[in-house]
């Protein structure tokens, strides 16, 4: 079996479609696990819909606690074998679980490529990671410089999966995988469809820049626990690079001028580097 877990908080414009596309799947031995992380929208109307169409949809209710402790609850809840996260405003292909399902057997982790989307079209697919090496080493020092995997491309044996950090607000997913590849004999396959459909929108977190650098600071600190020191300093040269990558592709778009014309943009060269400093 395999366990969607589709954490949800003020998405509910959004979650008749995601459900949509996990109804769809030509794949039947799964089940659905909404959990509704104290959403003040009508997200328990739509998923009580949800599970009157079909008993393999399940309803949690929790307290808000953030997108990692709502995830941890669908891991702890989770009946099947495999796990697949999906985020409420997010979409999978109907064919994404009987494709993945090829490969149970001698892997721990099956990962499909994934096709960014808005409300209109679909868009150029971005950071692809199809043909990168992935490894430990290379989540550490390539992550959004030569790709990054959204959470939904993933379908991972629930077995060796690490749960969320809920300390972090944002870059939980980064930090997911860098826990989760530090594992010794991880046996992945990535298989060359676009079947994880990552939505576009204004409200997403990753439009906001305080919150997006705030958290990947709390994720240097935790990373630089584990690593020895060669691996720290090859690791603030590439985040470096990272930065500089990040403010050139920035200023060539309009929404950058918000993001430039804060105090904390002007400065968030320094900070990371001393805090990153103070680490090593």
């Amino acid at each position: 079996m395999i366990s969607v877990i589709v954490p949800c908080y003020l998405q509910a414009q959004f979650l008749d479609e995601c459900l949509q596309s996990v109804y769809e799947q030509t794949y039947p031995n799964w089940e659905c696990i909404i959990i509704n992380d104290g959403s003040p929208d009508n997200t328990e109307e739509i998923a009580k819909r949800w599970l009157e169409k079909d008993n393999r949809f399940r309803y949690i209710y929790k307290e808000n606690g953030g997108l990692s402790s709502a995830r941890n609850a669908g891991i702890s809840e989770a009946k099947g074998e495999w796990i697949q996260f999906l985020d409420s405003d997010d979409m999978i292909h109907k064919s994404k679980f009987i494709d993945s399902k090829l490969y149970f057997e001698n892997c721990d982790l099956i990962i499909t490529d994934f096709q960014l989307f808005n409300s209109v079209s679909i868009l150029q697919n971005h950071c692809s990671f199809i043909d990168k090496h992935i490894s430990y080493e290379s989540m550490l020092f390539d992550w959004d410089i030569e790709y990054s995997i959204p959470i939904h491309c993933g379908i991972f044996r629930k077995s060796r999966i690490p749960f969320f950090d809920v300390d972090l607000k944002a870059k939980e997913d980064w930090f997911f995988w860098i826990n989760l590849f530090q594992q010794n004999s991880l046996k992945h396959i990535i298989i060359k469809k676009r079947h994880a459909l990552y939505r576009v929108h204004k409200n997403s977190m990753t439009k906001n820049y305080n919150i997006m650098i705030k958290n990947e600071i709390v994720v240097f600190s935790k990373i630089f626990k584990d690593i020895d020191e060669q691996l720290k300093m090859k690791f603030f040269l590439r985040l470096i690079e990272k930065k500089n990558n990040q403010i050139s592709e920035l200023m060539k778009v309009n929404e950058s001028l918000e993001f430039a014309n804060n105090k904390l943009y002007n400065n968030f060269i320094f900070k990371i580097y001393f805090a990153i400093k103070r680490l090593i």
